[in-house]
């Protein structure tokens, strides 16, 4: 989204008030981004709280969409069979 508008990560990050590493870090999903940044993120970017794909605002904050939910859940299933088998090569070797 940022991209589309044509603004660059120093850009953004000047706008929600944080170093350009520290952003990068947020839109590399190396650091979680406090819900604070995230607001002003969503107003700069012009996006209604609650309209990213995946989210929705409810009276305690930010919840995953079920179907959202439904794909991690997957992915962590899928994490834990790998895991399973590394573990059991392990105990072999």
């Amino acid at each position: 989204m940022r991209k589309a508008q044509s603004l660059s990560q120093a850009e953004m990050a000047a706008k929600i008030g944080v170093s350009t590493q520290q952003y990068g870090k947020y839109e590399r999903g190396e650091n979680r981004i406090p819900i604070g940044r995230y607001t002003t993120a969503l107003e700069v970017l012009g996006v209604a709280n609650g309209s990213l794909p995946g989210f929705s605002e409810s009276a305690t904050g930010y919840e995953i969409a079920p179907l959202v939910k439904a794909e991690l859940q997957q992915l962590l299933d899928e994490l834990k069979g790998d895991l399973d088998k590394a573990r059991d090569l392990l105990r072999r070797l």
